[in-house]
């Protein structure tokens, strides 16, 4: 699963609804990130089918998703640390670059900052305001990352 060149697919705030383009979007990812608001397992089942699937709990998420997920999650790949949690506000500053994925405010975002990164994939499913739904595209290559923010 460790290589030198990955490309993750992240996506938040389904909210128990999959809209079908993510199927083509996520199509060439080596895996996905879901940071939350799930909506149900059913959700994790059918992105499984395209890619291996690392996912944490949102504030909305029943009792059945919170006992097989983490709220938090920590890993590196490609030589870059991730952390994902839904909520933005389980961030502390860290002292080496880190990409950290959030969901929670449906708004995308993808904003560099001193090496590090904030991810916000939007939702796929329920935008708030005037924002279409979107889901984000990780790029990571030898240590350093790049993020596409699509809307579906």
């Amino acid at each position: 699963m460790i290589s030198d060149r990955r490309k993750i697919g992240i996506i938040s705030d389904t909210h128990g609804v999959l809209p079908f383009v993510v199927h083509k979007l996520f199509e060439e990812v080596d895996q996905i990130i879901h940071a939350g608001d799930i909506g149900g397992e059913d959700i994790l089942i059918e992105l499984r089918t395209i890619a291996p699937v690392a996912a944490v709990f949102g504030n909305t998420d029943g009792q059945a998703l919170q006992r097989k997920l983490n709220e938090r999650l920590e890993f590196s790949v490609g030589g870059v640390d991730i952390i994902v949690a839904h909520h933005p506000l389980y961030f502390s500053e860290d002292t080496k670059p880190t990409i950290r994925i959030s969901g929670h405010t449906h708004r995308p975002l993808a904003l560099e900052r001193k090496g590090s990164w904030l991810i916000n994939p939007g939702s796929a499913a329920f935008p708030r305001g005037e924002v279409k739904p979107s889901i984000a595209i990780l790029n990571v290559k030898g240590g350093k990352a790049s993020v596409e923010i699509v809307y579906l």
